[in-house]
């Protein structure tokens, strides 16, 4: 059975489903729906005018143009109605604390993606650019955060009750495994981590003691690929984690199902 996924969130998650990483993934899911590279308070507002050419980023290329679709997916707020008739929604808090948010003009909200809307002209014909995170502004941006975290559920238990939810409490790695499969234990790496992991880890506790989800968990001694297809990175991690990733969400997706998992054990082992 091939079942649809929505993803939400960072490359922790979107990864899984990507063929140069797990080349059988497509025999399991069939991903409709995906937004990177957002937050969640983002999601929650109303959708943001903007003109395409303001927000394109160039010259064009397949990175840039997947740049400019991450920012049309932010201001655009449509997410949400596309998940209709979704098996699985998996999504993940990474970027939470890597962007944050910008309150901008007219009281609007959008996600601080810095890696991006700097490059457009949307972002310097903005007057207002008032960033709220996790490093500077903590317990303000989490208070906001929790109120659209509640209305991101209630709006799933309205609209998809069928749905089953995965956190992916993906975290940032702490060691290296170098491309001469040695592993490197960085102090200066491992302290950005434990800084990151903090935020993350506050975060997915919320969603954990309030709402109903399932959840991949990180393991401490996940490690870093610095042969990762999209270069060395806090959560850019060897393949065997997508692997792994990959059989949990088949698991979650057929847990009644014994048949199909003594299948599966013969695929994966």
């Amino acid at each position: 059975m091939v079942w649809n996924i929505a993803v939400f969130g960072s490359c922790v998650s979107r990864d899984i489903f990507y063929s140069q990483i797990n080349p059988n993934y497509k025999e399991y899911f069939n991903v409709v729906l995906s937004c990177q590279r957002s937050s969640i308070i983002s999601l929650m507002q109303q959708p943001v005018e903007f003109k395409i050419e303001d927000i394109t980023i160039t010259p064009e290329s397949q990175v840039n143009n997947s740049r400019t679709r991450f920012i049309k997916e932010d201001l655009n707020k449509q997410f949400l109605k596309g998940l209709n008739n979704i098996d699985l929604l998996i999504f993940d808090n990474y970027f939470e604390n890597r962007f944050g948010i910008l309150e901008i003009d007219n009281n609007q909200i959008i996600t601080n993606n810095d890696w991006d809307l700097p490059e457009t002209e949307f972002y310097n014909n903005l007057k207002i650019k008032n960033p709220l995170n996790m490093k500077i502004n903590k317990k303000d941006y989490f208070k906001l955060w929790c109120e659209n975290v509640d209305l991101f559920f209630d709006y799933l238990d309205t609209h998809c009750p069928d749905t089953k939810i995965v956190l992916n409490e993906a975290r940032a790695a702490y060691n290296v495994l170098k491309k001469d499969k040695t592993v490197e234990s960085n102090e200066s790496f491992k302290k950005e981590s434990k800084i990151v992991n903090e935020n993350i880890k506050m975060l997915d506790k919320y969603i954990v003691k309030n709402y109903d989800v399932n959840c991949l968990k990180f393991d401490n001694k996940t490690l870093v690929d610095e042969n990762h297809i999209w270069g060395i990175g806090l959560v850019h991690y060897e393949n065997k984690i997508y692997e792994n990733r990959l059989h949990e969400l088949i698991q979650i997706s057929e847990n009644n199902n014994p048949s199909f998992l003594n299948k599966l054990k013969n695929i994966f082992h």
